[in-house]
Parts: structure tokens; C-alpha cells; sequence
């Protein structure tokens, strides 16, 4: 069902059931202008969180890009998809995606409308996941993608265990890392050890790391150990379009 669908038959809905139960009839009275009024909220916040980014990038900004009606059309996809979204962050998101869209070192690829349909089925938590394999992120790198040779030279070839994935969020249940891994996976997003070859083991130095670290320490009382038959488990990558997804909405 397609979202303005989905409106109107909570709208409908909403109607029909205040007939038959009075105290909701609050609900329904004024649904079409708080609904209107929340779209225009947060396709204003986009758009504000988007120029706001451009004044501090406006050096780097194609100029003849963001005049043309290849990002105009981005640009409304963008808003469309972005008037149902209630996560403030999922919408900096969207606002970044459209600054970094619009840079020179990134105008000329032609596959951000990939980008933005897996970007908007994803939820916080998956990106917080996925940002896991970016080994680039550090404090102050450039917040944005850099093309195809730094993927292949410093993180298309670097693994990590679903056991480490799932030691590093101590504040995410197992079962939804795992569940989120897979979600990644079939969006392409991550790729396991099978669809590569030569991969490189990071996860020895991260378990080395663990161990000594004082937060190890503090919880190695826990009942899951993340690093009892790490080289059992199943091993991801980002892939490509994972990689381009974390760095546009940086």
C-alpha cells in the first residue's frame, strides 16, 4: 500500500470507528490538517538541516548538478520519502544525503537513487550496525564518500565475526543483531565470507583489544563471551552500496 493510500484509509478508518464509538471522535476530527501539517514539519526540517549543510559545503557544491533536474527529481523522492519520517535522526539522515549528493566529488555518480531507497528502509538501529564496518570512521575524516579505491584498498577486505558484531553492543539483545545482520545482508548492504574470497582476519586484533580493555573486563562475567569460537561463525563485509550508504549520510 502506498503512503498517501495508507493515510487516507487511517483517515477513513478513524472516521467509520467514531461513528460507532464517540469518545474517538477527537481522534478523527482534523486528521487531514494535522496529517498535512506534520508532512510540511518535516519536509521543512529536512530542507532547513540540507541548506544549513550546504553554507559550510558551499565550496565543494556542483554548481551545474544542483541546478539540474536529475537532483530537482532527487530532491522531491527525497521529501517524499522523508514527510512520513518520524525519527528526527532518520530525517539528518536524509538532509545529509542530500548535502552529499550535491558535491563535487560525488555529482557525478549515478546511483544515489539506490542509495536513498535503502537508506529509507533502514532504522536507527540498522545504521548504528552497519556504521560498525566502516573502519575509516575517526574523528575529523571527511564526511563524505570517496569513491571506489579507498572501499577496495581499506574496507572492502575486512571481516568481522557475528560473535564480535554481537559482543560490541552490549546495549543491543542478541537476537536483534542477528536479525539485523541478515536484514543488511539480503538488502546487500553486508556480504558474508561466502560471496567473497581473501579475507582479511580483523577479528584476532579486535579480540585482542577486548580482552585488554577495561569495559571487557567489567562484563566478563556476562553468559555470552564474544570470543569463545569466533572463527565459527559467520564473517561479514560491507559491501559497495553499504559503504556508499554510511558516507552520503555522514
Amino acid at each position: 500500500m502506498e503512503n498517501d493510500d495508507t493515510l487516507k484509509f487511517i483517515e477513513s478508518s478513524l472516521v467509520t470507528i467514531a461513528s460507532s464509538v464517540p469518545i474517538l471522535s477527537s481522534v478523527a476530527t482534523g486528521w487531514s490538517e494535522y496529517k498535512d501539517y506534520v508532512h510540511k514539519k518535516h519536509i521543512q526540517n529536512i530542507l532547513e538541516k540540507y541548506s544549513s549543510r550546504i553554507r559550510l559545503l558551499e565550496d565543494q557544491v556542483d554548481k551545474i548538478y544542483i541546478s539540474s533536474n536529475e537532483f530537482k527529481s532527487l530532491l522531491i523522492k527525497t521529501c517524499f520519502y522523508g514527510k512520513e519520517e518520524f525519527s528526527e535522526k532518520k530525517r539528518d539522515y536524509l538532509s545529509n544525503f542530500l548535502a552529499n549528493s550535491t558535491l563535487n566529488i560525488n555529482s557525478r555518480f549515478e546511483n544515489k537513487s539506490a542509495i536513498l531507497e535503502s537508506l529509507i528502509r533502514l532504522s536507527e538501529i540498522d545504521v548504528i550496525i552497519l556504521n560498525k564496518f566502516d573502519l575509516n570512521e575517526k574523528d575529523g575524516r571527511t564526511p563524505f564518500f570517496k569513491g571506489i579505491a579507498e572501499y577496495n584498498n581499506k574496507v572492502g577486505k575486512a571481516y568481522f565475526s557475528e560473535e564480535i558484531l554481537i559482543g560490541s553492543f552490549t546495549n543491543i539483545n542478541q537476537t536483534d543483531v542477528i536479525s539485523t545482520l541478515n536484514f543488511l545482508k539480503s538488502m546487500n548492504l553486508i556480504m558474508d565470507s561466502s560471496e567473497t574470497i581473501g579475507p582479511f582476519n580483523i577479528n584476532h586484533h579486535i579480540s585482542k583489544f577486548l580482552q585488554s580493555s577495561e569495559i571487557y573486563k567489567k562484563n566478563d562475567e556476562l553468559a555470552y563471551n564474544p570470543h569463545e569460537n569466533f572463527n565459527n561463525s559467520p564473517h561479514y563485509t560491507i559491501s559497495f552500496l553499504g559503504y556508499q550508504v554510511l558516507q552520503y549520510i555522514k
